[in-house]
Order: structure tokens, then sequence, then C-alpha cells
């Protein structure tokens, strides 16, 4: 996070990161408190940083209202339809079921670099990952119900935050044990 005088930032649009070798730099930035005439007084940066383990390196960050950054190389999308949410990074693509919630989803890696996602290329989702819970009656509750709530957290050029809420359920429907999960 970054603080910010009253008056210095009026926009998150207007914010940059250089890169050390002086490249912009994708970033996702978001307003996290404002002061009272609404200028920007934190600012949360997300971007990913390149910096080898035996070196140090030194990105610049720039802000007011003459900085335009470019758009961003590599973005991570979101779509949502009434059965999925699709979260795409580019070689990476995470797919939520809806209606039936296991974890980690079903999740593909271009593994080739063309830009499509075949059965080959799918690392997980075959058979979903179960929590499974007992109460003390010793009746197993899994995740594997319909959860009830699926919605986008948070989106932007370098991450998407998806909140899955839901309970475990019993074979028979009856529902315990609440649970909030956050991908």
């Amino acid at each position: 996070g970054i603080a910010f005088p009253r008056g210095a930032l009026d926009s998150m649009s207007h914010i940059r990161l250089l890169a050390p070798d002086g490249a912009e730099q994708s970033l996702q930035a978001a307003s996290q408190a404002r002061w009272p005439d609404g200028s920007v007084k934190w600012a949360l940066l997300s971007f990913r940083a390149d910096v080898p383990m035996s070196n140090t390196a030194a990105y610049v960050f720039e802000y007011g209202s003459k900085v335009k950054p470019a758009s961003p190389r590599n973005k991570v999308t979101v779509d949502e339809s009434s059965a999925t949410v699709v979260v795409s990074t580019g070689p990476l693509r995470l797919v939520l079921d809806r209606k039936s919630f296991a974890l980690p989803g079903q999740v593909w890696l271009d593994k080739n670099g063309d830009s499509l996602f075949s059965d080959d290329e799918l690392l997980c989702g075959v058979k979903p990952g179960v929590g499974t819970l007992a109460d003390t009656a010793g009746t197993a509750f899994t995740t594997l119900g319909t959860p009830d709530d699926v919605s986008v957290e948070e989106r932007g050029p370098e991450r998407a935050v998806i909140l899955v809420k839901g309970h475990h359920v019993a074979q028979g429907g009856s529902k315990s044990f609440a649970f909030e999960a956050r991908l």
C-alpha cells in the first residue's frame, strides 16, 4: 500500500509503475481510503515482480494528473454466466461451477502456448477435491452441494478474487458447517 497527501491523487487512473528496466509494468491498483476532498489517501498496488534472488531491483511508481498508464499487457479476465465463472490468466484457465462446487474447480494449463485449452491440458477437475466433515452423531457432510453464492469480489488486470459461500451437505440433503472460500 502507498499513502498519498491530501489532494495529490484525484483518480486511480493516474498512476503507473515502471520496472527496473524502465518499461511500464502491468499494475492493478485500488483505492483503500479517500480524503474528505475525495482524493486518494491510500492505494493498494498489485503487480508481478521479477527480481533475481541475488540482486535488488528498483521499481518506480509515478502518479499525478499528467500520468497516463498504458493498457495492461497480460490481463486476467473473468467471464460469468448463470452456470459458471471462468477466470483466465492467459496460460491458466479456472472454471467454477455455480451448481456443484468442488475445490479447486476445473483447472487447465496451456502447455503448448496455443491459447487453447484441450482435454490433455486439464490439470484437475476430473475428480474434484471434496471437503468432508462429520457431526457428533457421525453424519458425513461434504462440500459437493450447490453453493449458496458464487460472486466476483475483485477483478482487474493482475488478479481476480472469487468468493464461494455454502454449506457442507449430508447425503439426505441436510446442511451444516457453513464455509467461505476465496479463490
